[in-house]
């Protein structure tokens, strides 16, 4: 698992591949997840706003060729608690050191995705789940708070989205908070 600049940069792959790569992606049943990695990924990466994560087909890989099966991003965010969230949960969050702040940085997984064309030919064989996908963000995760301190990690996704919802949960996250229609879900590290 890479990130964009380091796949380049490493030149395990071109920035003409990168470009495939990315055209190639799909995800029929969400065009924000689609859009977000086609057409932005690369320019958020550039910028520091996040690190976008590729989960490659390894035996494609093997064989030279690079196909997206999944990804996600990281990020740092300084999450602000409103006051739904109890004094116990925030001194859980600040590892017992709660002074009534209202704000904590966090790491954020940003965006999620895994292809889904909707075929049933052989390039759509094996797709990652969303339990894979988190697998592998916890992974970097892990290698973050060694070296720098962080309590928890957030995922956000709509409050009506309840399938979206159950599959963080299922997982481990808890809720938060609901904040502008966007169910905040933790998982602490």
């Amino acid at each position: 698992m890479r990130d964009i600049e380091s796949l380049v940069d490493d030149s395990i792959v071109s920035t003409e591949t990168i470009d495939k790569m990315l055209d190639a992606y799909r995800n029929i049943k969400d065009s924000d997840i689609e859009d977000f990695l086609r057409n932005k990924a690369r320019d958020y990466q550039k910028r520091g706003w996040c690190s976008v994560y590729f989960l490659l087909d390894e035996e494609k890989k093997n064989k030279g060729e690079f196909f997206i099966n999944g990804y996600f991003t990281l990020s740092i965010k300084s999450l602000i608690m409103g006051d739904s969230i109890s004094k116990t949960l925030k001194k859980k969050l600040f590892r017992g050191v709660y002074k009534e702040e209202n704000s904590i940085p966090c790491i954020l997984i940003g965006q999620i995705g895994k292809y889904c064309s909707g075929e049933t030919d052989k390039t759509n064989q094996y797709t990652s789940s969303m339990n894979e996908i988190l697998d592998n963000a916890f992974e970097i995760i892990g290698q973050v708070v060694e070296r720098i301190p962080c309590s928890f990690s957030l995922v956000e996704c709509l409050e009506s989205n309840n399938k979206v919802f159950d599959k963080y949960t299922d997982y481990g996250f808890k809720l938060l908070q609901v904040h502008n229609s966007f169910a905040q879900l933790f998982y602490l590290i």
